[in-house]
């Protein structure tokens, strides 16, 4: 059994093994509340870049504005429509797709700030290691 010894399914098992049995990890996996709230994220994220494509109406379509649906209530509510769970407003939009189509961009706007963020970071700690060296030098 001749090989590439950086290939081997062997140390590819032992090394997920062991991250799999870290402390992080088996805290996070015995922790409920971790584990739900996670999930929820992920959900969320999930939710919001998939909304073109699961979302029950498309809020930026004009097209598809009815007056006469504005301000229904959302479901447990007396007069409500499964068309809309979560109601309309005042055009009637339904808010479901409107939060699904919303929460990208901030999504978007989060990483940028984090993108952002660490690239000014970076920059910083850079210039600084670079004048302290400098300083050293003369």
């Amino acid at each position: 059994m001749s090989g590439n010894p950086d290939t081997n399914p062997a140390d590819a098992n032992t090394i997920c093994r062991a991250c799999w049995n870290s402390d992080l990890l088996y805290s996070f996996r015995h922790s409920r509340w971790r584990v739900v709230s996670a999930s929820m994220a992920l959900i969320l994220i999930l939710a919001a870049i998939l909304a073109p494509w699961i979302a029950p109406q498309d809020p930026t379509n004009v097209a598809n504005l009815n007056l006469l649906n504005s301000f229904n209530p959302p479901l447990p509510l007396d007069g409500s429509d499964w068309a809309y769970p979560l109601g309309t407003d005042e055009q009637g939009r339904d808010v479901l797709s409107a939060i699904m189509f919303g929460s990208r961009i901030s999504l978007v706007v989060g990483a940028a700030a984090v993108i952002f963020a660490v690239v000014v970071g970076v920059a910083v700690a850079w210039w600084r290691v670079t004048q302290a060296a400098w300083s050293m030098r003369c």
